[in-house]
């Protein structure tokens, strides 16, 4: 009789395929990034108020990863994820 044992972990099926996810949505998010940084400029610019500065960002997947580690089982797929950008 011969055992084997099942080495696959579901949390880490589970969050690469989140993480394949976030790779196929990457240049959507890095393209709204940019749109809504311009859009709100001119929103900005258009009402006469200064602002000194719009930061945006795309979470990097490292970050993505390690938000998977610890809290992976919370999320069905990246869009229950709020902050991808």
């Amino acid at each position: 009789m011969r055992i084997t044992q099942d080495h696959s972990d579901p949390m880490n099926e589970h969050a690469e395929s989140i993480l394949q996810q976030y790779r196929e949505l990457k240049p959507v998010y890095e393209k709204m990034a940019s749109d809504v940084t311009s859009r709100l400029k001119k929103c900005f610019a258009d009402a006469g108020i200064i602002v000194a500065a719009i930061e945006s960002r795309v979470k990097t997947e490292g970050s993505l990863a390690g938000k998977l580690e610890l809290k992976g089982h919370k999320y069905s797929d990246i869009y229950d994820i709020t902050d991808i950008l």
